[in-house]
């Protein structure tokens, strides 16, 4: 059965509480952490395993990929860019670029999910604690970050050629956001047997459909559908059906394509994993990109290469595609890094959300994807 929430923009007003995290592993579960996995309910409730393609009928992806042709892509930005190609990173460091607004009364909030879409940038700002803490979407405008939708319940934000994509810890799925006026929000995957997800933190579309997302316990606190125990990372299928990865991750979180749609990179607790994935999104054998850990976000360039948010250190540590951590890091000096993606006329603008309010940016001379 296909469970649709849709919601006209509400209008920008102050959100109530919520709680925190909780722990567990996620390879040893219930959910099957196999490369098949157990049969998931992708579409609010009903049956595992297939079903009808998510979004009511419209599959994911938007005939655009996330990660090569089109806008929802590298697209014309990274044509010429040759395989090898790594970035100059010397004396390159991540500056302040805007202060999100202040939202309930001073509290403490922190920015995610950025992503480029028809032609500006979007973002999340999360309360920093609370069960389901209150999140909105915001836009950049010039030097501002302005609101875009109220009470979104999102972390992680993608694209896929027509809506954006939202890891919602408030809707215990993924929902999607149209950009015309009036905005709505729709729940395209809200079940994995009988239950709904805990707190889907990071996530990422191919163009045939494929969707891949985390799902932490960051934001479920005493409320997690799933356990709080069951931290895991899902694949949903073009047909709707729900299967899980064998992470060893404690804690899943940053989620990413390469630009070939070829791998796909899970980043958490441990080493940064890679995933080799078929002609039909189904991933091979769980391998070692390079032991970079506490990783939050992702950013992927045009040439592969990895830029990943290590907030203790704050800094990005760049990885190539063969798993060479570059000497070079892009400091973000005095805050943490949450996640990172390109953006901007030519797509190389690296924009960086921090644990705060604060979105910085460096100008690199490598174009890279949108989220």
């Amino acid at each position: 059965m296909l469970v649709l929430f849709v919601a006209c923009a509400p209008a920008e007003t102050p959100d109530g509480g919520g709680g925190g995290g909780g722990g567990g592993w996620s390879d040893t579960d219930g959910g099957g952490l196999t490369g098949g996995g157990a049969g998931g309910t992708a579409l609010g409730g009903g049956e595992g395993g297939g079903g009808a393609p998510l979004g009511g009928g419209e599959p994911l992806g938007g005939g655009a990929p996330s990660g090569g042709g089109g806008e929802a892509g590298g697209g014309d930005a990274c044509a010429g860019v040759a395989a090898g190609t790594v970035p100059e990173l010397a004396g390159k460091a991540a500056t302040p670029l805007a202060t999100a607004p202040d939202w309930t009364n001073g509290a403490s909030y922190f920015l995610e999910g950025p992503v480029w879409a028809d032609g500006a940038l979007y973002l999340s700002q999360l309360r920093t604690y609370g069960n389901q803490p209150p999140s909105r979407i915001l836009r950049l405008n010039g030097a501002n970050l302005e609101p875009f939708f109220a009470d979104a319940g999102t972390n992680g934000l993608a694209w896929d050629g027509t809506r954006l994509l939202g890891a919602s810890h408030q809707d215990f799925g993924i929902v999607a956001f149209t950009l015309e006026a009036p905005v709505t929000k729709t729940l395209l995957v809200g079940r994995y047997g009988d239950a709904g997800f805990n707190s889907p933190n990071d996530l990422a579309v191919r163009a045939d459909g494929n969707l891949y997302f985390s799902d932490p316990s960051y934001q479920c606190g005493s409320n997690c559908p799933q356990g709080a125990e069951h931290r895991r990372v899902y694949r949903v299928a073009p047909d709707g059906g729900v299967t899980t990865l064998p992470t060893q991750h404690h804690t899943p979180n940053g989620i990413s394509l390469s630009p070939d749609q070829q791998t796909l990179y899970v980043a958490g607790s441990g080493p940064i994993e890679q995933y080799a994935l078929s002609a039909e999104g189904a991933p091979g054998p769980r391998q070692q990109l390079a032991d970079v850990r506490g990783v939050d976000g992702m950013a992927i360039d045009c040439a592969g290469n990895v830029y990943a948010a290590v907030g203790a250190q704050q800094v990005l540590r760049v990885i190539t595609p063969a798993g060479t951590v570059l000497p070079d890091a892009i400091p973000v000096s005095g805050v943490s890094p949450t996640n990172a993606a390109f953006g901007g006329p030519a797509r190389t603008t690296l924009y960086v959300t921090t644990f705060g309010n604060g979105l910085r940016a460096v100008e690199l001379d490598v174009p890279g994807l949108p989220y």
